[in-house]
Parts: C-alpha cells; structure tokens; sequence
C-alpha cells in the first residue's frame, strides 16, 4: 500500500425518518389459481405525497379467511370475492 492524497467521489445514501399520516391501495391482485392477494400499499405525508411503500402477500389462513363466505367481519360475503375493506381488515390482523 502506498500514502496518497486524492479526492474520491463516494455515494453515499441516506435514511431519514418521515411520518405517513395517510395509507392507501396503490393497486392489488387477487390470484385465485395461486391462493394469494398481493397487495400495494403506498405511505403518504400532510400534503398527500408518497414517502414510502409496501408490497404485502396475504396467503394460507389469511388468504382463505379473506376468500371465505360470510366470514364475521363481512356477513353476507360470497366466497371466492373481497372488498377494499375485507382486504384492511385482514391485514390487520396480519400486524400490517
């Protein structure tokens, strides 16, 4: 190794912390064949502009849960279909 003196350029990246007051669909897909919703959430601030994202799979007890009919946060539901509000609700309970 030998001493030197020359200025690099670096990238570098930086991580700030933002609050989302506002979560919304961006869009979703119901893919029956694979038994799963993937979902795409987006992270909005005060003046409805996007900070951050999130893309989420409801699959397994999730899934059928979401899927069923007439569970007891949707009575009256068809099985095979869900709402905005369906898909809310089960991600809730999933944390997300």
């Amino acid at each position: 190794m030998i001493e030197i003196n020359v200025s690099v350029e670096v990238p570098t990246t930086t991580v700030e912390t933002r609050t989302a007051v506002y979560k919304d669909f961006i869009d979703y897909a119901i893919k029956p064949v694979n038994r799963v919703v993937d979902v795409n959430i987006g992270y909005y601030d005060s003046s409805q502009n996007e900070i951050s994202r999130e893309y989420i799979s409801i699959t397994g007890e999730h899934y059928e849960m979401l899927m069923s009919e007439s569970p007891d946060y949707a009575p009256n539901k068809p099985a095979g279909d869900c709402r905005r509000e369906d898909i809310w609700y089960v991600l809730g309970l999933m944390g997300k």
